[in-house]
């Protein structure tokens, strides 16, 4: 019996001979980079084929860029075909981050840092645009009803006078929806996500002495779960991720 072995992310990249001038160089550049094989199919023809593991996605952006525009190039991630635009919102989320302060090979995996003592996510998602929010930012003081809705304690139902449930399931589905064009990046895990998602509370109690308190919106009718100030707020998100 044939033992099946998680390869975790991979990508695999196909051509075709073609009569593009630069095609032997081409075929060239192919044989050093990774797992090169010549394959036939079932027409006959020849088929030049790379797979890459996320460690290699460097390596495949380069490749790309020679190999996209002709005919018959072929690209799946982990057994599934994509189209090469599929690619154009994650590829630069992902190359930005790589410049920048990301060492860590998870900083997309568990949470995007901006603090390096920081136990807990400034958000979860895939950018800071399309995500919940988590830390309280400076920016974000004025707590307007948009603003307001971006942040994770806002999915809530009131259960009482002084305890409200906060819905992880539709907050988890605001970020899966949210990062669907994300799906096919070496760093995406919709594990990750739900992991940091149901460590929120599922329920919050309001107490004199707490962090939490309720105040009527200015703009609606509506009354707002929030917290006191940033500096208990964030001890209690270091409690839960931390």
């Amino acid at each position: 019996m044939v033992k099946w072995k998680n390869r975790g992310w991979y990508l695999v990249s196909e051509f075709q001979k073609n009569n593009s001038a630069n095609f032997e160089e081409v075929l060239v550049t192919a044989q050093k980079l990774p797992n090169f094989v010549e394959l036939i199919d079932e027409k006959g023809s020849l088929i030049y084929r790379n797979t890459f593991f996320r460690d290699d996605f460097l390596k495949f952006y380069e490749f790309r860029k020679v190999i996209e525009t002709w005919k018959n190039t072929k690209i799946f991630v982990c057994g599934n075909e994509v189209s090469l635009a599929g690619f154009n919102f994650f590829e630069s989320c992902f190359l930005s981050r790589q410049k920048n302060a990301f060492e860590s090979s998870e900083f997309c995996e568990k949470f995007i840092e901006t603090d390096k003592k920081q136990k807990f996510p400034d958000f979860i998602g895939c950018d800071d645009e399309n995500c919940i929010r988590i830390s309280w930012s400076k920016k974000h003081s004025d707590f307007s009803e948009f603003v307001y809705s971006k942040y994770w304690f806002s999915f809530n139902k009131t259960m009482d006078n002084q305890c409200f449930k906060i819905s992880r399931n539709l907050i988890l589905e605001k970020i899966i929806s949210a990062t669907k064009s994300c799906e096919f990046c070496p760093y995406f895990s919709e594990e990750n996500l739900e992991e940091l998602v149901y460590k929120l509370p599922d329920k919050i109690k309001i107490t004199e002495d707490g962090i939490w308190k309720v105040e009527k919106s200015l703009e609606s009718s509506r009354f707002l779960l929030k917290p006191k100030n940033p500096k208990t707020y964030h001890e209690f998100l270091e409690k839960i991720f931390g």
